[in-house]
């Protein structure tokens, strides 16, 4: 999690806007607290930043629970906090379920019927629930692994749930957002110049836990075979 406490998100944005104290409370908004939100919500949950692909991870948004399915329910809940599934492993049975996509969940003729009960095989996630094929038989426990949506920073000690080496990158962010609502774009343009060299530094440095694997790379065997 981070370091940078709410209350010193918002103290340090306004530091940086030229202690604009009027920000605190426009029509009854504090805007320091909503661009911080936005700037962290938005590194949170988005692959791209005006138009650029960062390929940001967060090994700390990774989650997993579990839930049971019931015999002859088709569905199970989604985790409430839940962005993205990951994976759904069913441990009862030692088997991952695959991923389909609705469209064929739906096309599966019968699939209500108490004929087509067994071992759930597949998945697929809409709305608020997880639709399992075929619909379950029995009691089975699934492991639900997934990508968390954080929640908004609210109280003056909350810190955000991605690492302390986001703060800095969160808090600019934020000025930017805030010199863009605020007409301030010839800022903007010079600050998304610093932004992009800070998160430069730290995207893929996760990737670093990759270096364990025991996997090799080589070329395909015909290249080899053509004396390559």
């Amino acid at each position: 999690m981070g370091d940078k406490q709410f209350s010193e998100f918002q103290n340090e944005l306004k530091l940086e806007l030229g202690q604009r104290t009027d920000l605190e409370s426009i029509g009854g908004e504090n805007y320091l607290g909503i661009w911080i939100n936005t700037a962290y919500i938005t590194l949170a949950t988005k692959n791209k930043l005006w138009g650029v692909r960062k390929n940001f991870r967060f090994p700390e948004l990774e989650a997993v629970t579990t839930d049971t399915t019931a015999d002859g329910d088709s569905t199970v809940n989604t985790p409430t906090n839940c962005m993205i599934v990951r994976h759904v492993w069913d441990s009862t049975n030692d088997v991952k379920l695959r991923a389909v996509p609705f469209h064929k969940y739906i096309s599966y003729t019968g699939r209500e019927t108490a004929a087509s009960e067994g071992k759930p095989t597949e998945y697929v996630r809409n709305g608020e629930y997880i639709y399992l094929y075929p619909r379950p038989d029995d009691e089975y426990t699934l492991y639900i692994y997934y990508r968390k949506r954080p929640a908004k920073l609210v109280d003056a000690d909350d810190v955000t749930e991605i690492g302390a080496e986001w703060d800095e990158p969160i808090l600019k962010l934020a000025k930017i957002i805030a010199l863009g609502k605020l007409n301030q774009h010839d800022e903007v343009k010079r600050e998304r110049e610093e932004w992009d060299d800070m998160v430069r530094g730290i995207v893929g440095v996760y990737d670093q836990e990759e270096l364990d694997r025991e996997q090799i790379r080589k070329p395909h065997q015909s290249y080899m075979d053509r004396g390559y």
